[in-house]
């Protein structure tokens, strides 16, 4: 497990002091690896005992045990780096699938089934495809559904929404600004949102009524020199929402 993940997971515990602790050791992992907590202090304008709260807040017993996760969590991530690709493919789907089997889909297929409609909405070309295939697997089991291909279209039909609606997002870092203003006026109108991230401490999840996470470890194409970054842990996680649903149709 990394820091990302971790912050996700104690999200709801953590203050906006802690946050900010946490956006800058996520920034220099290999500075605070290797400083004591008063230089971390120091370094965020906070207490030292502020530190040591937001540590214990993670599930550590001090600063000491936290440093050494950090550096641990680093080796896997070096490791990983040289793991070969299909190691990674099966990597990132058997922790999705290990953390959805922890996951109790129920409130979602009930809010699901409740919905008068459930308009989706995708960051990206490749979340966008994956969704509209969601959108017809939905469809055909008797749900309103409605694809919403732009920001532009967004701004319109979330007008319409209502509390008996639902509004499903797939994103990789959930932080899309342009869309700030969407969640704040659904939040304001008592819209239920669903999102689908990648792991990390995002102000989708934050928002969310129904957040959920898949793990995306981009890779690089050395022989044509860009990362690249396959979405099919995100596919997984919506396969298991419909087959979710379908469980839940049938009882």
């Amino acid at each position: 497990m990394n820091l990302e993940i971790l912050i996700t997971q104690s999200q709801k515990n953590l203050s906006e002091m802690d946050l900010d602790i946490l956006t800058y050791v996520v920034k220099h992992q290999k500075e605070v690896q290797n400083a004591n907590i008063i230089a971390l202090a120091n370094a965020v304008h906070v207490s030292k005992s502020s530190v040591l709260r937001m540590t214990k807040k993670l599930g550590f017993s001090g600063y000491t045990e936290f440093k050494y996760f950090l550096k641990q969590s680093n080796y896997d991530d070096k490791k990983a780096q040289t793991t070969d690709l299909l190691a990674l493919q099966e990597k990132d789907i058997e922790s999705t699938y290990q953390y959805l089997k922890a996951i109790n889909f129920e409130p979602l297929c009930e809010k699901i089934f409740e919905a008068k409609a459930i308009f989706f909405f995708g960051t990206g070309y490749a979340p966008q495809l994956q969704l509209q295939e969601f959108c017809k697997s939905l469809s055909l089991v008797g749900k309103r559904v409605i694809f919403v291909p732009t920001k532009a279209e967004l701004d319109y039909v979330m007008l319409t929404m209502g509390k008996q609606d639902l509004f499903l997002i797939a994103s990789l870092s959930g932080e899309t600004e342009n869309l700030k203003e969407n969640f704040a006026w659904m939040n304001a109108a008592k819209v239920p949102i669903c999102t689908i991230t990648a792991f990390s401490a995002n102000y989708m999840s934050a928002l969310a009524q129904y957040a959920y996470h898949y793990y995306l470890t981009p890779f690089y194409v050395g022989t044509h020199h860009f990362t690249h970054k396959s979405y099919v842990a995100l596919d997984l996680v919506l396969d298991r929402i419909y087959r979710e649903y379908l469980i839940f149709l049938s009882l």
